[in-house]
């Protein structure tokens, strides 16, 4: 753990896991001791380790500690990190700057669809960032994209930890993009999370697992007779 100083309206430190050459901002009162904890700790991400991926897309990104995980786990990748949360975004700014051109960043939501949404900061804390569409009252100001307009022929890796969006995400429109996949490591939040998302993999073959919180679908294909 390095010095503290100021990112923004954040005091922040650097943590530095085993075998980085640099560190990795983290707002030192906030959640993303908890995330560095799963990805660097916990090693839940671990379960992905026998892949080759390319291409990584890493929805709800949070600071990028995800990221940074499969980007020096996978020196051939690229990955594209999407996170709606604008101080979130700023801290994973920081910590994607040694990878240059391998990592993208995309400040927006995901959804089943391009549109604006809001934020609500669940429980308070920088992880529980959830978006919806406004009510009647309110000023959409988030930008939610759809997994087309990212132009992927091919997604070797799709993270997804959006804090219940998977719900819209897999309910409508997914069959544009879902044959386009090849692996998903996924957080579920709840039961209905996880009947929406099974549901969508309805027709496709897949290879099932499970670390910590994370759900594991490898080598998903179309299951044998289901043309399209």
């Amino acid at each position: 753990m390095g010095a503290r100083f100021g990112v923004g309206d954040s005091m922040v430190t650097i943590l530095k896991p085993k075998g980085f050459e640099r560190g990795l901002v983290a707002r030192t009162f906030s959640t993303d001791f908890d995330v560095y904890g799963q990805v660097f700790k916990q090693c839940q991400y671990h379960i992905v380790s026998d892949l080759s991926p390319r291409t990584i897309v890493d929805l709800g990104a949070n600071v990028g500690y995800a990221s940074a995980y499969f980007l020096r786990a996978f020196p051939n990748a690229r990955v594209i990190a999407v996170e709606p949360y604008p101080p979130n975004v700023e801290i994973l700014t920081k910590n994607m700057e040694p990878y240059g051109e391998r990592a993208e960043i995309i400040s927006a939501a995901v959804w089943n669809r391009e549109c604006m949404l809001v934020i609500d900061k669940w429980g308070g804390n920088e992880w529980g960032i959830e978006v919806r569409p406004a009510r009647d009252d309110e000023v959409a100001e988030i930008r939610a994209i759809d997994l087309p307009s990212l132009g992927l022929e091919r997604i070797d890796l799709l993270k997804i930890d959006i804090e219940r969006a998977e719900i819209p995400l897999f309910s409508v429109n997914f069959e544009s993009w879902l044959p386009t996949v090849s692996n998903i490591v996924i957080e579920l939040h709840n039961q209905r999370c996880e009947e929406v998302f099974f549901s969508a993999l309805q027709g496709y073959d897949y290879e099932l697992s499970r670390s910590g919180e994370l759900t594991m679908c490898r080598n998903i294909r179309k299951s044998a007779g289901i043309s399209g």
